[in-house]
């Protein structure tokens, strides 16, 4: 019971965080596990952390999930809120939908707003958004109807539904417009060429040109853009709620990590050990996936796997932040702190020129081995 009152409270802050905080009566309905299946009416909140996650039956409430794969087959009375690889939507929502992760595919209607942040976004044919869209993504499709306004950062866009009010549309790579599709109101958008055949769907089109810059720069551009800054806070929220949830589970945590770095002054064997798990790990579940009797093995290890990688990089992002602010971890006050200046630091480094990909994973690789040395140090804690 005491574990599962730190996870409500410690999830509670990532939802004040969030702005999804419930009501003050209100008793959500917390789930966790690998594979969550939610066959039963809930007549609340609910929140559901799952590697894969299935609702199956009418959430009288908001639901809040992180999932590596979700899919919501039930009506959605309030707010959807995910974080996950891929979700697909669909049963209604009664109110907005706010989603950060890979894929987002929309079959059901939207009560109001959807806010995407991902790789690929898709609203079906037959869905409709009453409210806006906003969002940012590699690739944007629209079968269905949006009766407000739309606005977008996207890689490559397709619009075959309708647009009710007015749309913006930021595009790399190209807008294309099927057969149905068409915009309500007027058309602005940001593009490198123009498309004169954009004026066939909008009752006004307002060209701009965007800036194209090159690779040098490129990182440092999308940082400032509107787009670029609501994509690292949403990331530095995530990973904060999640190393919130890690110190408030385990308080000696990263302070043990900190004091073995401490100690063994190694960082060329953390980041050489963080490799070879890196490596050595799918290679082995891969192989006993191969026979029948290893596929739950094999599933352990790529779960483990998956885990280790988000400890590791939580792990990585804290060094820097207690380092910098000379390995301050007296209390949880200072570790949310060291945490939250550590995990923006990790994410900005994917915006530094040509290199920032590799700073990235040296962070990572630099975390998972110190997790891996500090191992039973924090497993005797855990046990604790």
């Amino acid at each position: 019971m005491k574990l599962l009152s730190k996870i409500g409270v410690s999830l509670g802050i990532g939802v004040v965080m969030f702005g999804m905080a419930a009501p003050a009566l209100a008793v959500p309905t917390i789930i966790t596990g690998q594979n969550v299946l939610q066959e039963e009416v809930v007549r609340d909140d609910m929140y559901v952390v799952g590697d894969t996650v299935t609702v199956n039956n009418r959430v009288q409430g908001d639901l809040i999930v992180i999932g590596g794969n979700v899919i919501v087959n039930a009506a959605v009375t309030g707010d959807l809120w995910l974080v996950g690889g891929s979700a697909v939507v669909n049963g209604a929502v009664g109110d907005d939908i706010r989603m950060m992760g890979g894929t987002l595919n929309v079959n059901g209607n939207v009560a109001d707003d959807v806010m995407a942040v991902g790789g690929e976004f898709t609203i079906a044919d037959g869905a409709t958004i009453r409210g806006s869209v906003w969002s940012v993504a590699g690739e944007m499709s629209l079968y269905g109807q949006i009766n407000e306004e739309l606005t977008s950062w996207l890689g490559k866009g397709r619009i075959d539904g309708l647009v009710g009010g007015d749309a913006e549309i930021h595009i790399s790579e190209g807008l294309s417009f099927g057969n149905n599709g068409k915009i309500g109101e007027s058309l602005r958008y940001w593009a490198p060429r123009e498309d004169p055949t954009l004026v066939n769907y909008a009752k006004n089109v307002e060209f701009n040109q965007a800036v194209d810059p090159n690779a040098s720069t490129r990182g440092l551009i999308a940082l400032l853009t509107i787009a670029g800054l609501t994509a690292v806070l949403w990331k530095w929220l995530s990973f904060l709620l999640l190393g919130s949830i890690i110190i408030w589970l385990l308080p000696k945590y990263f302070p043990q990590i900190i004091d073995t770095m401490k100690a063994q002054k190694n960082t060329a064997m953390y980041i050489w050990n963080g490799l070879l798990v890196m490596i050595v790990a799918p290679v082995l579940a891969m192989l006993f996936a191969i026979t029948v009797v290893g596929i739950p093995v094999a599933s352990v290890i790529f779960l483990a796997y998956g885990l280790l990688i988000v400890f590791g990089a939580i792990a990585g992002a804290y060094g820097i932040g207690s380092y910098l602010r000379q390995h301050s971890h007296k209390n949880q006050w200072d570790q949310f702190w060291n945490l939250g200046l550590g995990v923006l630091i990790g994410i900005i480094l994917a915006y530094v020129p040509i290199i920032g990909w590799l700073l990235q994973a040296v962070v990572v690789l630099y975390g998972v081995g110190a997790v891996l040395s500090a191992k039973k140090k924090l497993l005797s804690e855990y046990q604790k």
